[in-house]
């Protein structure tokens, strides 16, 4: 032992220094695992695996979630009161979650063509003189969402009434 040590007592809530973190040290050197899973990602993963199950005299290998709701939606048909309300909020929770999935869609096809032709447009645009800019290019839409009386006029001051 050393000098500094032969005053230190080991005891109660004194630990041995041999057995202290150094200074600058951390107990836990790693930290937490990142990307820990909690309960809703092992139900998760359990739900994905495919299990074998059979239907109508045949046999097919499907999500352990899609034979749960098989099985409740059959459950509720055939009469069982508890199974139509929780059957009610799964439909629920699951239809929220389809929107909140269809908000964040990526661009359809059509939308793809109709952004690339304005990005054509304002090219042409920057490229040419403001006098010399062509009309945009009539653009055929075979199943409108908007009928044409719906439409908005473009030159609003011509349908003010006349004073």
């Amino acid at each position: 032992m050393t000098n500094e040590n032969k005053d230190y007592l080991v005891g109660f809530k004194k630990p041995p220094t041999s057995g202290k973190f150094k200074k600058g040290r951390s107990g836990n050197p790693k930290g937490r695992p990142k990307g820990s899973k909690n309960f809703r990602t092992y139900l998760n993963i359990e739900l994905k695996e495919s299990i074998n199950i059979t239907e109508n005299g045949e046999h097919k290998r499907v999500p352990k979630s899609q034979a749960a709701a098989k099985k409740y939606a059959n459950m509720a048909v055939m009469g069982d009161p508890k199974m139509i309300p929780i059957l009610l909020k799964l439909d629920d929770i699951a239809e929220s979650q389809n929107a909140q999935v269809t908000e964040a869609a990526p661009p359809s096809y059509k939308d793809k063509l109709v952004m690339s032709s304005i990005v054509e447009r304002m090219q042409q645009m920057q490229m040419q003189e403001p006098a010399q800019v062509a009309a945009p290019p009539l653009i055929v839409d075979d199943n409108p969402s908007i009928a044409p009386s719906d439409a908005i006029d473009p030159n609003p001051q011509d349908t003010l009434p006349k004073e």
